[in-house]
């Protein structure tokens, strides 16, 4: 293992905070910064150390979920937010799918410019 990560290269080491309490919505549908600064104003009030807040994919439009625009219908000011976020200490970590939903404007693009895997008679492979 020496030799290969040699060779390989090594891993870094990670941030001291990667490794503490990392809190999710855990796929509450329906959230807004009020929920998120509710969660954590609770973990305080009980003493638990919180690292990180990790948003769920409904920071973003239904169905939208790959396109990493905040639904501003729920979080009008998603910079004013995470900034009040990160000014409590908190760290930020946002949910992304690795795929691009036929809904989103994401997939008429990808599809165009042939991003997308396709099936021998060219139609996109789903």
């Amino acid at each position: 293992m020496e030799k290969y990560t040699a060779l390989t290269g090594r891993a870094p080491v990670l941030p001291e905070w990667s490794f503490g309490l990392w809190l999710s919505t855990s796929f509450v549908t329906e959230y807004d910064e009020k929920t998120v600064s509710h969660f954590i104003d609770e973990m305080a009030r009980r003493e638990i150390p919180l690292s990180v807040f990790h948003f769920d994919c409904f920071w973003m439009r239904e169905f939208q979920w790959c396109d990493f625009t905040w639904d501003e219908r729920t979080f009008p000011e998603p910079r004013q937010m995470l900034s009040r976020l990160k000014e409590r200490g908190v760290k930020i970590s946002l949910w992304i799918n690795p795929y691009v939903g036929q809904a989103s404007s994401l997939f008429n693009e990808a599809r165009d410019k042939g991003y997308l895997l396709t099936r021998a008679d060219g139609s996109v492979w789903q």
